[in-house]
């Protein structure tokens, strides 16, 4: 049985690698196809060609303009994942239509909403958590991916208590304060969200800290 948390919004890519090359990637065990209109727009569908299962991010398959051509038989879809032309046919099949997925770029991210198949609801993109320094000229940001081979669980469990950066992490991001500090629990029911705090307003400045911006002796460091 998947222990997957479907009716959620998901980080799907970074917007940087969305465009007018057909991008593939496995979101909650479904392959999702993701490209840009010829105006700019992040597009996400089934990575499947509903003829013969055909992974449409695999050449021969390619854009024509506002749709997707197969490479297999030549199944075209337009942006909403309809159907809109079969070789050697006049009539396109109703049910010949890829699943879509609602999709909201903000912040330097593409998010995708997972609807669970037997409850599904309609995403509120409200509810997307907002990082709007990913993109700000006034932070200078690291990023990319790294592929982790464990359930997912283990790592929500991991960065909800970051207690373990005194001794994991020790001499590097991790001082005794982390541990030492109570954590702060809020759970908004309503919107299904848990909020972890550590306030620490006086610390040992960790070295990685301090060789990076040049700060000495004791902070003010939080974690939320």
């Amino acid at each position: 049985m998947s222990t997957i948390a479907r009716n959620q919004w998901y980080v799907a890519a970074y917007g940087r690698e969305v465009g007018r090359e057909l991008f593939s990637r496995t979101i909650c065990e479904e392959p999702i196809l993701f490209w840009r209109t010829e105006a700019g727009e992040a597009v996400a569908m089934s990575d499947r060609c509903v003829h013969r299962r055909y992974p449409l991010s695999e050449a021969p398959s390619r854009l024509d303009g506002d749709t997707v051509v197969c490479g297999y038989h030549g199944f075209t879809y337009g942006s909403d994942g309809g159907c809109v032309f079969v070789p050697g046919q006049a009539r396109v099949p109703r049910t010949a239509r890829l699943r879509s997925y609602q999709v909201v770029e903000q912040d330097s991210f593409v998010w995708v909403w997972i609807a669970d198949p037997d409850n599904p609801e309609q995403g509120d993109p409200t509810r997307i958590p907002r990082a709007p320094w990913m993109d700000s000229p006034d932070y200078t940001v690291v990023s990319g991916m790294e592929p982790i081979d464990c359930n997912y669980g283990l790592l929500v469990d991991n960065l909800m208590d970051l207690s373990h950066e005194t001794y994991l992490h020790g001499g590097y991001i991790g001082t005794p304060e982390v541990a030492e500090t109570p954590i702060t629990t809020e759970i908004d029911e309503d919107s299904n969200v848990i909020y972890v705090s550590r306030h620490m307003d006086d610390a040992e400045c960790p070295p990685f800290y301090s060789e990076s911006t040049g700060i000495e002796g004791r902070i003010t460091r939080w974690q939320d």
